[in-house]
């Protein structure tokens, strides 16, 4: 059994924002102050730490569930990536996202923007809708491997590894735009399996000039890089 893999990492790739940060500078009492935290969460290589504790803060401050729903719903994701995912899953391609994020803010993104259909699996940091608030955790509470360069609470390059062994995939795409990203992409091979069907290394988006997953500031540029991507993918790769 073969199939076509298309994996896509979620904020700066599928949207134009950091959904985390999105999310707690517009419904925050005191901007700043979030920004100061995660700030040093980051910093600490504890941005999934962080999240849970601005989390806590929002729902202190009186921020209901609904609110962060209909904040996180402004979040628009570009014509050409709607039409992509669409024309993917059409096409037959396993569309997953892996994301640093988390398990609630990803989907309702996606349902908001009419894609979530296009999304056969959504793998991120379990989120728990809890008594008004939501509880973040990391996917990964094991130790990462000893040459792994992945923040802890997510190693692509495990989640790549299980993947990959699911079948042999005739074709695989990785797109992302951070240091986060690296292990994932590096797991495409370059020559494919030792099998009938080879994994060619299509796409692999990693700018080095983006170290830190967690950054703070919206990058346009590598967005428009990650919609010219797609949509070469979209044309070049579908059948």
């Amino acid at each position: 059994m073969t199939g076509r893999l298309m994996v896509f990492d979620f904020d700066y790739t599928l949207i134009d924002e950091n959904s985390d940060t999105y999310v707690v500078f517009e419904l925050s009492k005191d901007p700043e102050a979030a920004k100061h935290r995660l700030s040093q969460a980051s910093k600490q290589n504890a941005w999934t730490r962080g999240m849970d504790t601005e989390m806590r803060v929002l729902a202190e401050e009186g921020r209901l569930l609904k609110d962060l729903e209909t904040c996180l719903a402004e979040i628009k994701m570009e014509p050409e990536i709607r039409n992509a995912m669409k024309h993917l899953s059409s096409e037959g391609w396993d569309v997953r996202i892996l994301s640093d994020a988390n398990t609630w803010f990803i989907p309702v993104i996606l349902k908001a923007n009419g894609v979530m259909e296009y999304v056969k699996l959504v793998l991120s940091n379990p989120a728990e809708l809890k008594d008004e608030r939501v509880y973040v955790n990391p996917y990964h509470t094991n130790p990462h491997p000893l040459d792994s360069i992945s923040p802890p609470n997510l190693c692509k390059g495990r989640v790549m590894d299980a993947w990959l062994a699911e079948k042999q995939w005739d074709k695989v795409v990785y797109c992302g735009d951070g240091g986060g990203d690296f292990e994932g992409s590096y797991r495409v091979p370059a020559t494919g399996h030792e099998s009938p069907t080879t994994l060619p290394r299509i796409a692999t988006i990693i700018p080095s000039s983006r170290s830190n997953t967690q950054d703070l500031k919206p990058s346009p540029s590598q967005s428009s890089r990650n919609r010219a991507i797609i949509s070469h993918s979209t044309m070049n790769y579908s059948s």
